[in-house]
């Protein structure tokens, strides 16, 4: 096969760069969804800041079962009302 038939993927098999790719994407991906699964988190503590908000429980209480900044759930509180 002369080089002018080659594939794009055979060239960067070629020159190594195929794997080099592959395994950034593997990071990429993994990096994703640690992500994600951050954000979930995050999301849920802010769902249960909310809910013990409108079921009348302090700030101070709410602050120690999610950890959010007492900052942050006034902020929750005042959007709320």
């Amino acid at each position: 096969m002369s080089n002018a038939e080659l594939t794009f993927d055979q060239v960067l098999e070629e020159f190594g760069i195929t794997a080099k790719w592959e395994a950034r994407a593997v990071q990429w991906e993994a990096r994703g969804e640690a992500r994600g699964k951050s954000e979930g988190k995050f999301e849920g503590k802010f769902e249960v800041a909310r809910n013990a908000l409108n079921e009348g429980l302090s700030v101070d209480f709410i602050q120690r079962i999610t950890g959010l900044p007492v900052e942050t759930i006034n902020k929750l509180a005042a959007d709320g009302e």
